[in-house]
């Protein structure tokens, strides 16, 4: 995991929110320089766990790229991995709530098993058509339509995970609500074979 910061800071009424690619926020004093508070990361203990509970996440750890405040919320939302999000609460950087890579990407039944593809062609493709491993260099974050939460869930270059981007409602954090999920891949069995012509007909082109 490379550390430091390479996300721009934000400044928010005279304080400014620095994102570490370590997944912490340091909150500083614009005019001393004195920090405020900081937020716990993820941990790597965790992280690693995730490696191996579930086959389709990769075993790497990428730099923040970005970090929003969602004003309405008070929340702080850094760029994350792409099975996990999670948000901070800006007064005091404790955690408002976050999401496991089971509930943003799928389980294991349903993302298949990409070593069990890798070996035998055909086979480890889960119940959503997935046969790939999923980014862990870090994606956007979110964004918000009042209470639902737009997700990019990003198959790994190369990998060929099955790329996503799914709709929650957050009304109530600590119960997310999956409300929709549109593919940006095909199924990966190649059962349907005119989905990239069919998905040029639906957006006209």
């Amino acid at each position: 995991m490379q550390e430091g910061a390479q996300a721009p800071p934000l400044v928010i009424d005279g304080i400014v929110y620095v994102a570490k690619n370590d997944g912490r926020i340091h909150a500083v004093d614009a005019l001393t320089g004195s920090e405020i508070w900081t937020s716990d990361g993820i941990s790597l203990t965790n992280y690693q766990q995730w490696v191996d509970e579930f086959d389709y996440f990769q075993g790497a750890f990428g730099h923040t790229h970005a970090m929003n405040f969602y004003r309405d919320q008070g929340w702080l939302i850094m760029s994350n991995i792409s099975c996990y999000q999670a948000a901070f609460n800006i007064d005091d950087g404790s955690l408002a709530w976050e999401m496991t890579p089971s509930e943003l990407c799928g389980t294991n039944e349903e993302m298949g098993s990409p070593t069990l593809a890798a070996a035998t062609p055909g086979e480890g493709i889960g119940t959503l058509g997935n046969q790939g491993r999923f980014n862990t260099i870090k994606n956007h974050p979110p964004s918000f339509l009042g209470d639902i939460m737009v997700m990019p869930i990003m198959g790994g270059s190369g990998a060929g995970g099955r790329s996503s981007i799914r709709g929650f409602d957050m009304s109530n954090p600590a119960n997310p609500i999956p409300l929709w999920r549109t593919w940006l891949a095909p199924n990966a069995d190649g059962s349907d074979v005119r989905w990239a012509i069919d998905q040029c007909d639906i957006v006209n082109g």
